[in-house]
This record gives structure tokens, C-alpha cells and sequence, in this order.
């Protein structure tokens, strides 16, 4: 289930983000467990000025709720795009999590964010 980033979760985004194998490709450094108590808090608020719009989300399992990864979108200034982005656990890689969170994060966008497809693509 995709749920949002909520305090408490400062030590799963660490672990997450911190783990080389889940960063490597990414564009920002390894997390310290300072920057991901920042992260986590800077979820609980709007987008700050100048910064991209974006949707976070925690990829949790049904169960517990624990986190499994993050995901989100992130929308380009100009309103016409949107880029889905996720990181997972390297123990829940090969799962279908990422396929099944990119298939929320999708119906998302075009049902509560007000993306549309009318021969140029929008989000508001």
C-alpha cells in the first residue's frame, strides 16, 4: 500500500537511503540519520517555495505497515509532465512493488492531482 511518510519512520528512510545499493544511481548522497529525520519532517508540510512540486510516498506493507520503500512524483514547473520516481529495500526487490506503486501513483495523478490526456498532456 502507498501511504504517506509520517513520524517515526526516520530509521526505515535511513536505512533505505543509506544503503549503497539502493542509492547508487540516484542524484543525492547517501542519508545520514540526520537528513532522513529532515526528509521525514519536510514530508509533513507543503512543497517549500522554489523547490518542485511533489508527492512522497511510503511503499508499507499491508500488514504492518512497515516501510518496504518510497516512491512519488515529481511535477516539471511547466505543469506539462510529471516524473514517477522509487527506491525499494534490496529485499523486497524482484517482488512487483515497484510495478504495483507506479500503478497507484498513476491513478493518482489522473484522479486526485488533476493530470490529464487531451492531445498534450497537464497536471494541475
Amino acid at each position: 500500500m502507498l501511504r504517506r511518510v509520517r513520524p517515526g519512520d526516520e530509521h526505515q528512510v535511513h536505512d533505505l537511503l543509506s544503503d549503497m545499493r539502493v542509492v547508487r544511481y540516484m542524484l543525492f548522497p547517501v542519508f545520514t540519520l540526520h537528513q532522513a529525520e529532515r526528509f521525514v519532517e519536510a514530508q509533513q508540510g507543503p512543497t517549500p517555495e522554489g523547490d518542485p512540486r511533489q508527492e512522497v510516498y511510503g511503499i508499507a506493507t499491508m500488514d504492518s505497515g512497515d516501510l518496504l520503500g518510497l516512491c512519488g512524483l515529481v511535477f516539471d514547473p511547466s505543469g506539462l509532465t510529471a516524473e514517477i520516481w522509487y527506491a525499494l529495500t534490496p529485499d523486497s526487490w524482484g517482488n512487483g512493488y515497484a510495478t504495483e506503486a507506479s500503478h497507484q501513483l498513476v491513478h493518482q495523478a489522473f484522479t486526485r492531482l488533476g493530470c490529464t490526456v487531451s492531445g498534450r498532456a497537464a497536471c494541475r
